[in-house]
């Protein structure tokens, strides 16, 4: 499924009409804001009529009898239900009738002024404290997040970005995995990133393969449109296997292994020294599988549930007065598991500053997946220049490309003797 957003700057020219039609062609948009499309209800409903037909399309007037935004969608491929729509933002509800999930999705369209688009930052706060589903926010938000998004004219402020800033920690978004122009925004003297996507924790978690292109604006724009690409839930792969420092909290972590280690001494009898060790590391993976599904499987939940039986258990030792062998019990599982949690984290974040700052299991939840996001290669040119988001033509496009450099196994005709 793919959605888009573009600031196209007036869409009553036939000559925008037809390059945001070719947008929706090529790109096969399941939906697609436009912001600014300045048309009147006449010249909407001449729109629907004209060019637009497959698509189903929804806009709002202002004051001025023009819209700010204009809203396309393929009913065909998805579903939408628009739920809120403001000045500066359209949120809906979209179901993808291929995958049958649900995405809430934000399109946004923010005012030029800081002090204007204070209610929008407060709104969208709003739907983030009631947000259960995967949550997209994108679109031309009119405020850089950072200095570093701006290059010439004035310097940006801290004022500037304070609301956008406090928003983005508060509803605990991040950036999607972008591709394509860094900024997008220019004048032909400053260049800018106005437009983003961002989604919430709850995207993150459910592994999502998704990425963001920002493409160049052409003639018709000073924006660069934003298509994203959401991929299908592609089946887990079986995982490598992977030591965890956790599994040496277990009290029978060392006579697990020293018992494992002294069979497959009895067992393998021939060999190198080098082929002895990695059969005997071979034949632990078993069993430290066993040990990881029975004592740290969903470590977090077994942490979370360990730490709540010690603290009802502590709540009745401190009223009754009397101390029983199961406080003593209770207080070691949850020190146990809590030590594991934080080994678990720690190698699987490899943050230098973890071990600086407090233990806090969803911040580091996050940016373990964010980090493993990042390097993930969801999309990529093919050698006849079209960019293609399918897993296996992007490992098909490697796998040539390093062929095409190292070269193929060459198969040798075997020396014949009588040839001599």
């Amino acid at each position: 499924m793919k959605i888009g957003s573009w600031n196209v700057r007036g869409l009553n020219s036939g000559l925008k009409q037809r390059e945001v039609r070719s947008l929706l062609l090529k790109c096969k948009l399941s939906a697609l804001c436009i912001m600014e499309p300045n048309l009147t209800h006449q010249r909407h409903q001449h729109l629907k009529t004209h060019g637009f037909q497959q698509w189903s399309s929804e806009q709002r007037v202002c004051i001025n009898n023009r819209s700010r935004m204009l809203l396309f969608w393929d009913s065909q491929l998805i579903t939408l239900e628009i739920k809120e729509w403001k000045d500066q933002y359209i949120h809906t509800l979209i179901q993808s009738k291929v995958a049958g999930t649900f995405y809430a999705v934000t399109f946004i369209y923010g005012q030029l002024s800081v002090t204007s688009r204070r209610s929008m930052w407060e709104d969208l706060h709003r739907i983030a404290t009631s947000m259960e589903l995967p949550w997209l926010i994108m679109g031309d938000f009119n405020s850089p997040l950072s200095p570093m998004d701006k290059c010439g004219g004035m310097d940006v402020t801290s004022y500037a970005t304070a609301d956008f800033l406090d928003f983005v920690i508060r509803a605990g978004m991040e950036d999607l995995h972008a591709t394509g122009c860094q900024f997008t925004w220019t004048n032909g003297r400053v260049v800018c990133k106005l437009d983003r996507a961002m989604v919430n924790k709850i995207w993150l978690e459910q592994d999502r393969s998704s990425v963001v292109e920002f493409r160049p604006p052409g003639i018709f724009s000073d924006h660069a449109s934003c298509i994203i690409s959401i991929l299908e839930l592609q089946r887990p792969q079986a995982k490598p296997f992977k030591f965890y420092n956790m599994w040496t909290t277990h009290q029978d972590f060392g006579q697990l292994v020293h018992e494992n280690w002294t069979l497959a001494d009895s067992m393998i009898r021939e060999g190198v020294c080098q082929f002895k060790l990695k059969q005997k590391l071979l034949l632990l993976k078993k069993p430290l599988r066993q040990l990881n599904k029975e004592s740290y499987q969903h470590i977090q939940e077994r942490a979370k549930r360990a730490q709540i039986h010690l603290e009802e258990v502590q709540e009745r030792v401190l009223t009754q007065g009397s101390v029983d062998e199961e406080y003593t019990e209770a207080r070691k599982a949850a020190d146990l598991l809590s030590q594991a949690e934080y080994l678990f984290y720690q190698q699987r974040a490899k943050h230098a500053y973890f071990n600086q700052v407090d233990r806090n299991t969803p911040f580091f939840h996050s940016l373990v997946k964010r980090n493993n996001k990042r390097r993930e290669i969801v999309a990529i040119e093919k050698d006849d220049g079209v960019s293609t988001t399918s897993p296996q033509k992007v490992a098909q496009t490697f796998v040539r490309y390093y062929q095409e450099l190292l070269g193929t196994q060459v198969v040798r005709a075997s020396f014949q003797a009588e040839c001599m």
